[in-house]
């Protein structure tokens, strides 16, 4: 079993302003508090990536003192296009052109378990496709498309999180360097469906064997069709 809803999900960080001027915001402080059942160690990590935030942005602002912005700037979109065409290369060097597809399905037994809400207590399957196609010249494509809707069940996951997830999957076989920047993702399209649950959107909302009134959404928002760069802020 899991959560179905946020409430029960625990913290959840999108890409979000969450302070200003070098300190956290209150109301963040307070979220961290109320969702999270270790907030003293949570709290103590947020001030440490705030730390971390200051060393990066005095080692840039001595750099660019150094060198000039304009010289920054060059050596930024050098090292990205490196970045690409070094995945690019590394595609070419480990793999073999091609269509792969892999289904993956997993039954879900919740109709007898009464501990859950009754518009989460259902029986079904679930369904994480995986076809990856991938080019003579190094391209490498990612679908998920054919994914199960989302659903009151703890298996929905955000285009922010499944793009952490795919990076954390490329550092450890195809990025092995520490060279790790956005060249990768730049020749990495990823198809996802919109109503899948990577989107997690209130449109295909599942049948519940409870009343007909629902309760809202445990998505946030409906995200867009642009593809998701890894956010800025802090996520757990």
């Amino acid at each position: 079993m899991g959560p179905t809803n946020r409430l029960e999900d625990g913290i959840d960080l999108p890409c979000m302003k969450i302070g200003e001027g070098d300190r956290l915001a209150k109301w963040h402080l307070k979220r961290c508090e109320l969702q999270n059942r270790a907030p003293m160690y949570y709290l103590l990590d947020e001030r440490t990536r705030l730390a971390g935030c200051h060393m990066i942005r005095e080692a840039l602002e001595r750099v660019i003192l150094e060198e000039g912005i304009d010289r920054f700037k060059q050596f930024s979109r050098e090292v990205i296009e490196e970045g690409r065409r070094s995945f690019k290369s590394r595609i070419r060097e480990m793999t073999v052109p091609g269509r792969y597809r892999s289904p993956s399905f997993f039954d879900v037994t919740f109709a007898d378990k009464e501990q859950l809400p009754s518009r989460a207590r259902r029986d079904f399957m679930m369904h994480s496709p995986f076809e990856v196609r991938i080019g003579g010249d190094g391209v490498y494509e990612l679908d998920l498309d054919g994914s199960s809707s989302w659903g009151y069940h703890s298996m929905n996951c955000t285009p922010s999180a499944m793009q952490g997830a795919i990076w954390v999957q490329f550092t450890q076989t195809l990025i092995c360097s520490d060279k790790v920047n956005d060249g990768a993702s730049r020749s990495r399209p990823t198809s996802r469906r919109e109503r899948s649950p990577i989107w997690a959107t209130p449109r295909a909302r599942p049948r519940s064997p409870g009343p007909s009134s629902s309760p809202p959404s445990p998505a946030t928002r409906a995200p867009s069709r642009a593809p998701c760069r890894p956010a800025a802020s802090s996520r757990r």
